[in-house]
């Protein structure tokens, strides 16, 4: 019996998304302080929603609610800006995201 994430990357839209991804690895700007670096992850994994199906799902984050930012509310990516004891973005996006 296939794994939940064989079922997941057998679907159609999740396989090309895959192997599109895989064809255009990320990139780093290069950028001059003060400005600073960010980063956000896309996650997505299989729901349980039959022992023969599975659909995806993405994991989105709803930003606290607080006046002075203009982002209040709104439905995002996990993610955020680099602290200096980050490694590397990846780091970043890990951190943020827990």
């Amino acid at each position: 019996m296939p794994s939940r994430l064989d079922a997941l990357l057998a679907q159609p839209d999740i396989a090309r998304l895959a192997v599109h991804l895989a064809a255009h690895p990320g990139r780093t700007a290069n950028v001059q302080p003060p400005t600073r670096r960010a980063a956000i992850a896309l996650v997505l994994r299989a729901s349980a929603a039959s022992e023969r199906h599975v659909e995806p799902e993405l994991l989105m984050i709803k930003r606290a609610e607080t006046e002075l930012d203009p982002w209040s509310g709104h439905i995002a990516c996990p993610g955020g800006r680099m602290e200096p004891t980050d490694r590397d973005l990846e780091q970043t996006a890990v951190r943020e995201t827990w």
